[in-house]
């Protein structure tokens, strides 16, 4: 999927630890691409046990109840002076059947 193939492209620029809860494409990304893919989701803690610098979230928090929540738990493992970056669809007016059938809970 979309996150397997960005977590390859933002390899070039250092190590990638890819999270994701589908243990499918966990597999896939291991076997196939190589990536360091770990099974997990938020708000649960996250399987990284190591610093990290850059902590991204592409079109996450939208599907969480609790994206406050979420948020918290995943800024854990972000090393103090590290970068995140959020993106998450804008403009509650703009909702349509579309965010319903991709399960999103909000737009910001």
């Amino acid at each position: 999927g979309n996150c397997t193939v960005l977590s390859r492209e933002l390899g070039r620029f250092g190590h990638v630890t890819m999270i994701e809860p589908d243990a499918e494409t966990v597999e896939l990304a291991r076997r196939e691409l190589d990536l360091d893919a770990r099974q997990g989701s938020l708000p649960g803690p996250l399987p990284i046990d190591h610093a990290v610098d850059v902590l991204t979230l592409f079109d996450v928090l939208e599907h969480i109840d609790d994206d406050l929540g979420a948020l918290r738990g995943a800024l854990v493992p972000l090393r103090s002076g590290g970068l995140v970056v959020i993106t998450v669809p804008a403009l509650a007016w703009l909702w349509s059947a579309h965010d319903v059938a991709v399960h999103h809970k909000r737009r910001y």
